[in-house]
C-alpha cells in the first residue's frame, strides 16, 4: 500500500461524514496530527458511534490516526530500504556482508518491537485497560508495520543470496534468529489483521468479530461480500507427530467455513517434521461468483487446528467485459471436465517421513483410491499408483521433498520439510583449509567455494602468525623438530574454524577436520576492534575539545585584545576631550583680556 493512496483515503474519510478539513488536518507533523486526531475523535464520537457492528466500533478519528501511522512507517521503511540499496550497490563482498548484517540486526530489532507491541496490546485488552475497538486499531497498525518489515526482509534475502555464507557469518549475520523473529509476526501479518487494516484506513466497510479467548480470532464480513478469517491458538510443547495425516486433513476441512457456493478443494499438503505439524492449502472451486483460498495448520500431537487463514472474494461481474466473461466461462468448463478426475490428495499411509526414509503414499480422488496416477519427487517421476492408489517412494537425504501426484489436469501435492542444515554447516560444507610443511615453513591456504578468503587471521597453537592475503594464503615458520601437534584456528570477524594436525616425518597429517571453533578468538578480536573504535572516538573527542579549547583561547585573546584596543581608544578620547577643554579655557581667557584692557583705557 502506497503512502499516496493512504493520503487519498485520509481525505475520503472526511468527505464521508461531511466535514470541512482545515489545511493543518492533513499535515503529517506529529504534534498537529495528534491535536487534530483528538479533535476529530471528540466531535465525531456521538454522531459516528458505530461504523461496523457492535463488536468493534471504528471512529473517523481512529481511521485518521491509523492512516497517518501507516503512512509514516511506510515512508520511513522506503527511506531505509533505499539507503540499504545504496550501501550495497557497487561495494565489495566484505562491505556488502557488513551492510547486510547491520540491516538484518535492525530488522530483527524492529520485528521484536512489533511482537512486543502486540503482546502488550493483547494483555491490555484482556485486562480491560483498552477497548476492543482500540485493540483492533493497534492490530491494524501493527499489520502495516509488519507488512513493511516483510518487504524489507524479502529485499534483504535477495541481496544475501549474492554474498557467500562465510562473509555473512564473519560479519555477524544470524539468519536463523532473523527468520525466527520474522515468523513470530504471524499474529499481525495474516489475513485477518490485513483485513482490519483495510477497515481502519477506510478502504473497506463491514462487520468485525474479534476474540482473544483461547488465542486470537478475527472474522470480517465486508459490505462488498469479501470475507476474511484468521485464527491463531497456542500449541503444546510436544513437537512429535502422532496423529494420522488423514485425521489431520479431516480436522482441517471441518475448520473451514461453509461457502455460499462451491467447495473447498485440497491443493497442497505439507508435513513439517521439524515443527511437528501438518499444513494444508485449499482453494474454493465451483463458485461462479466467488474465489477463495485457505491455509490450515494442525498440531501433529494434539490433532487440533492452531492456525487458520481464509479469504473469500466476490467476483465483480459488472466490471467484466465480454472477453473476460468468455474466458471465465471457458475456465469453468475446463474445471468441470477436470472434476471428473476428482480432487487428488496425497497422504502417507505407511512409514515415517525422514531423510532417506522409504514411505508408502496413497493418492485419493474424492476420498477414493486413485489408480494410474503419476507421482513426482522434486519434479522427477518416481512411480505410478496401483489399484489401491499406493506407490512407494524413497525420500532424499536432506532438503525438501516435494511430491506431486498428477492425472490429467488434476493435481495434488505433499511436501516434507526436513530440518535444514544450520548456517555453520553450510559454511563448512564449502570451506577448504589446506596446510603443508616444508622444512620449518608452514603454508596455509583458506578458500571458500574455490575462492581465496582474504583478511583471515591465522592462529597456530594459540599464537597469531599472520593474516591471509588476497589469494587466501599465509606462511609462517615453526620449529618442526620440537613441535608434535599443530592446532590451526582461522578467524574472520565473528567466524572461527579449527583444525588439528600432527607432524610426522616432517609433514603435516590432518587429525581433525575443519569444525566450528569455541569463539574465544573471534570474541577477543571483536573486543579489540571495539576498543580501537572507542579509542579512536575518544581521540576524536579529545581533538574536538582541544580545538574548542584553542578556539576559546583565541576568542579570549581576541576579546582581551579588543578590550585593550577599546581601552586605548577610550583613553585617547578622554585625552582629546581634556585637550579640547583646555583649549576652550584658553580661548575664554584670551577673550576676557582685551575687554579688561579696554576698560582700563577708558578710566585713564
Amino acid at each position: 500500500m502506497k503512502a499516496t493512496s493512504l493520503g487519498y483515503v485520509l481525505l475520503a474519510l472526511f468527505v464521508v461524514v461531511g466535514m470541512t478539513i482545515p489545511a493543518a488536518a492533513v499535515s503529517f507533523d506529529g504534534a498537529t496530527a495528534t491535536d487534530e486526531n483528538a479533535a476529530v475523535a471528540a466531535t465525531t464520537a456521538q454522531v459516528n458511534e458505530t461504523q461496523n457492528n457492535s463488536s468493534v466500533n471504528i471512529s473517523v478519528g481512529q481511521q485518521l490516526s491509523t492512516v497517518i501511522s501507516a503512512s509514516s512507517d511506510e515512508v520511513q521503511t522506503d527511506f531505509e530500504n533505499t539507503a540499504f540499496e545504496v550501501s550495497v550497490e557497487g561495494a565489495d563482498e566484505e562491505a556488502q556482508a557488513e551492510a547486510i548484517a547491520d540491516r538484518a540486526e535492525g530488522l530483527r530489532d524492529r520485528s521484536e518491537d512489533i511482537r512486543e507491541d502486540y503482546e502488550d496490546a493483547t494483555e491490555a485488552y484482556e485486562e480491560g485497560e483498552i477497548t476492543k475497538s482500540k485493540y483492533a486499531q493497534r492490530l491494524a497498525t501493527q499489520n502495516a508495520r509488519a507488512t513493511n518489515l516483510l518487504n524489507s526482509y524479502e529485499q534483504l534475502q535477495k541481496r544475501a543470496q549474492n554474498v557467500s555464507a562465510l562473509e555473512l557469518r564473519a560479519a555477524g549475520m544470524n539468519q536463523s534468529a532473523l527468520r525466527a523473529s520474522v515468523e513470530n509476526l504471524s499474529s499481525v501479518s495474516g489475513t485477518g489483521a490485513a483485513a482490519l487494516l483495510k477497515q481502519f484506513t477506510g478502504e473497506a466497510e463491514g462487520e468485525i468479530e474479534l476474540e482473544t479467548a483461547d488465542g486470537l480470532s478475527i472474522e470480517i464480513q465486508n459490505e462488498d461480500g469479501e470475507q476474511s478469517r484468521e485464527i491463531e491458538r497456542p500449541r503444546d510443547a510436544d513437537s512429535t507427530i502422532t496423529v494420522n495425516q488423514s485425521t489431520a486433513l479431516d480436522t482441517a476441512r471441518a475448520a473451514l467455513s461453509t461457502p455460499e457456493n462451491g467447495t473447498w478443494t485440497l491443493t497442497e499438503a505439507k508435513i513439517k517434521q521439524d515443527e511437528g505439524a501438518y499444513e494444508f492449502a485449499f482453494v474454493l472451486q465451483g463458485a461462479a461468483t466467488q474465489t477463495g483460498e485457505a491455509e490450515v495448520s494442525v498440531d501433529g500431537s494434539s490433532g487440533e487446528v492452531y492456525k487458520l487463514e481464509e479469504e473469500i472474494e466476490r467476483n465483480d461481474a459488472e466490471d467484466e467485459d465480454e472477453e473476460d466473461e468468455e474466458e471465465r466461462e471457458e475456465e469453468d468448463e475446463e474445471n468441470d471436465e477436470d472434476a471428473e478426475d476428482g480432487e487428488l490428495a496425497v497422504l502417507v499411509s505407511d512409514g515415517t517421513p525422514g531423510p532417506n526414509a522409504t514411505v508408502t503414499l496413497t493418492v485419493l480422488s474424492n476420498g477414493a483410491p486413485a489408480e494410474n496416477v503419476t507421482v513426482y519427487l522434486n519434479e522427477e517421476a518416481v512411480g505410478t499408483t496401483d489399484a489401491n492408489g499406493t506407490v512407494t517412494v524413497t525420500l532424499p537425504e536432506r532438503g525438501e521433498a516435494e511430491l506431486t501426484a498428477q492425472k490429467g489436469d488434476a493435481e495434488g501435492e505433499l511436501e516434507f520439510g526436513f530440518e535444514e542444515d544450520d548456517e555453520d554447516d553450510e559454511v563448512f560444507q564449502h570451506l577448504n583449509v589446506d596446510a603443508s610443511l616444508a622444512d620449518d615453513t608452514v603454508s596455509v591456504s583458506v578458500a571458500y567455494n574455490g575462492s581465496g578468503v582474504a583478511n583471515a587471521t591465522v592462529y597456530a597453537n594459540d599464537q597469531v602468525l599472520g593474516t591471509t592475503n588476497a589469494d587466501g594464503t599465509v606462511t609462517f615458520t615453526i620449529d618442526a623438530n620440537s613441535t608434535e601437534e599443530l592446532e590451526l584456528e582461522i578467524v574472520k570477524g565473528a567466524f572461527e574454524a579449527e583444525l588439528e594436525y600432527e607432524i610426522q616425518d616432517g609433514a603435516l597429517v590432518l587429525t581433525e577436520e575443519e569444525h566450528e571453533g569455541d569463539g574465544d578468538k573471534a570474541e577477543d578480536e571483536e573486543e579489540e576492534r571495539e576498543e580501537d573504535e572507542e579509542d579512536e572516538s575518544e581521540g576524536d573527542d579529545d581533538a574536538d575539545e582541544e580545538d574548542e579549547s584553542e578556539g576559546d583561547d583565541d576568542a579570549d585573546e581576541e576579546d582581551e585584545s579588543e578590550g585593550d584596543d577599546d581601552a586605548d581608544e577610550e583613553d585617547e578620547e578622554e585625552d582629546e576631550d581634556e585637550d579640547d577643554d583646555e583649549e576652550e579655557d584658553t580661548d575664554e581667557e584670551e577673550t576676557e583680556t582685551p575687554e579688561e584692557d579696554t576698560d582700563e583705557d577708558d578710566e585713564s
